[in-house]
């Protein structure tokens, strides 16, 4: 297997306080199930936490993610990552990411938008390939075309299309089509609806997808406000995976994109927002980091916070036509907020044994008359996690 002698030289006399290239060892440690040794460092100069997974598996990774709260539901986010993979200035094109997708070796080239953050992964068999992604991905974080070219905003978030003059003006972009898509999907509206009974007014209640409904207010200039507050290296994680010259990436990243680069956490304009709105305002505020886009830690179950029961019937989008019996989706959620790590994967487990087909809660429904599936979850890609059947 390639790179097997460059493994097997590897050895534990890597401690914390090891340097290179700017980056400081923090922590070492072992992942069994994946046969690898964990490196977690931190780039003095830009701020940036880089996390790499060393083994033997010659299909390599790399991803940088940015912490993105969902600070309203224009779903600018989501709008951003498909724009920032548009173009930049190291390398001008009309679609990069496709370019990426036609003409690398590959094995693995996507972006994701969650709620809480965006990630943008690509893997490859190859070293020289997965730099080159690499660099083409962070070359669009630091410098990316739609800084320069609107238009790359009114392809990927909404505009107004004219087909002929006898057709009829409609609104079209890939992130509205794609959020428009998921209107009647009743369990996509089901968490929308679970995250605003939960945390009203916060911003955790504030979903992905949601462009159909406040396109109104996604505009470029918040798209770019948006980028200027989050896109910054010391609010990033670069992930490494497999069999790497990891010193040889490591300097690469430091000598093109981070010795340059300042931390700027904590100062950037702060901003107010209403959960379940597209409309924002600016407010005149200064030092407030990203402590702005959360509210504040509620008394979890640990710290014996007071609970309460809240209860919703919401009606879900449908178009004509659609079948109505049987379609409805009933959730049940726990907040989860402020408990232990430990505590977390325990309720994991308990959803886990709940999603068995002979365990009690589906015996109970089956005695109850619900034939349906149901399954059950510990959501953990929020800040505030909580429990999720439905």
């Amino acid at each position: 297997m390639a790179g097997t002698k460059q493994w097997r030289a590897a050895d534990g006399r890597l401690q914390p306080g090891f340097q290179t290239a700017g980056f400081t060892l923090k922590q070492v440690g072992k992942l069994q199930a994946l046969g690898a040794q964990t490196l977690y460092f931190e780039h003095e100069k830009s701020g940036v936490s880089l996390f790499y997974i060393r083994n033997k598996d010659t299909n390599r990774g790399f991803s940088i993610s940015y912490r993105t709260p969902h600070l309203d539901e224009t779903d600018t986010n989501h709008v951003f990552e498909h724009s920032v993979l548009a173009s930049s200035d190291k390398y001008p094109s009309k679609d990069i990411f496709f370019d990426l997708c036609s003409k690398t070796y590959h094995t693995f080239v996507n972006a994701f938008t969650y709620i809480p953050f965006t990630a943008y992964p690509v893997c490859s068999q190859s070293e020289e390939q997965l730099l080159k992604m690499a660099d083409v991905y962070l070359s669009c974080m630091k410098a990316p075309g739609i800084r320069r070219e609107r238009r790359f905003f009114d392809r990927e978030a909404v505009r107004y299309e004219l087909r002929d003059r006898k057709s009829p003006i409609t609104l079209a972009g890939t992130v509205y089509s794609e959020d428009f898509g998921m209107l009647n999907d009743t369990d996509n509206e089901a968490l929308r609806n679970v995250l605003r009974a939960l945390y009203p007014g916060e911003t955790a209640a504030n979903a992905n997808g949601q462009a159909h409904r406040f396109y109104k207010d996604l505009t470029y200039e918040h798209t770019m406000e948006m980028y200027d507050r989050f896109y910054r290296f010391d609010n990033a994680l670069i992930l490494l995976y497999g069999d790497l010259d990891w010193k040889r990436f490591l300097a690469f990243l430091d000598k093109e994109y981070l010795c340059d680069a300042k931390k700027s956490y904590g100062k950037e304009d702060g901003w107010s927002f209403q959960s379940g709105s597209g409309r924002q305002e600016k407010q005149e505020m200064q030092n407030i980091g990203m402590s702005a886009c959360y509210s504040p830690e509620p008394d979890g179950l640990e710290n014996g916070g007071e609970s309460f029961f809240r209860q919703a019937t919401v009606p879900s989008p449908a178009y004509r036509g659609d079948a109505s019996e049987n379609a409805a989706v009933v959730s049940y959620a726990m907040d989860l907020s402020g408990i232990s790590w430990e505590k977390l994967i325990q309720y994991s487990i308990i959803a886990g044994m709940m999603n068995v087909d002979g365990s009690v809660f589906r015996e109970k429904l089956r005695t109850a008359g619900i034939h349906c599936d149901a399954s059950a979850s510990v959501m953990m890609e929020q800040k505030s996690h909580f429990l999720f059947s439905k």
